[in-house]
């Protein structure tokens, strides 16, 4: 999504660029069109990122990523270009060259000023929305890892119960089989105990005693 967006946003300032450069004054040399073109944008980039700040009061779009901003930015400049200054440049060309009077170049003016108007309006609440949009997918994807690692957390805990109990199991086998094992040498032992015992406490009379 971000590749497409830059992709669409690199397109769209060639494309205005472009047009710019076609309207201008075909009588101006090159590094005039130049300088030309760089105030165009840079006054454009001025204008859309005040209305930028403006459309993120209250909902911290400074915490947003630099790159998010930039492109947004960067899209709106390339199309207010595109939408109004061929207008603007193509009537200054024509006041010039005396095609237009200075009061109809006003007037065109201020028609330009009022529909930019509108259309910053309109720009407000969209970059204000995307922004919205914005922080609900970080929102979103925040809930997700915290429930993947709530699940990762459960997981570990259960092997960790598995281990702990099995490793009792054998601690467990390991102790009955020693108690067994020394309950059976205790038994032996008895057992060696009693039969000597009766061994010695049964007298033995010689033949000789007897007769």
């Amino acid at each position: 999504m971000q590749t497409f967006l830059g992709l669409f946003m690199i397109i769209a300032n060639i494309v205005a660029a472009g047009i710019v450069y076609y309207f201008l004054n075909k009588d101006w040399d090159t590094k005039r069109k130049i300088i030309c073109l760089a105030v165009i944008f840079g006054i454009m980039y001025f204008v859309v990122s005040i209305l930028y700040l403006l459309s993120g009061i209250g909902l911290n779009a400074s915490k947003l990523p630099s790159s998010a901003r930039t492109m947004l930015v960067a899209s709106f400049v390339s199309v207010n270009i595109i939408l109004f200054m061929p207008f603007i440049i193509k009537s200054y060309n024509k006041m010039e060259n005396k095609e237009l009077g200075e009061k109809k170049f006003v007037n065109r003016l201020k028609l330009a000023g009022v529909l930019f108007l509108i259309v910053m309006i309109m720009e407000f609440f969209t970059i204000r929305g995307n922004i919205k949009n914005m922080f609900e997918q970080v929102r979103l994807l925040e809930e997700k890892a915290g429930k993947t690692n709530v699940m990762t957390n459960e997981v570990q805990t259960n092997v960790n119960s598995n281990v702990i109990e099995n490793r009792s199991v054998t601690t467990n086998t390991k102790m009955n089989e020693s108690v067994s094992k020394e309950r059976e040498e205790i038994n032996t032992r008895k057992n060696e105990i009693l039969l000597e015992g009766n061994s010695i406490s049964t007298p033995e009379f010689s033949e000789d005693i007897i007769r």
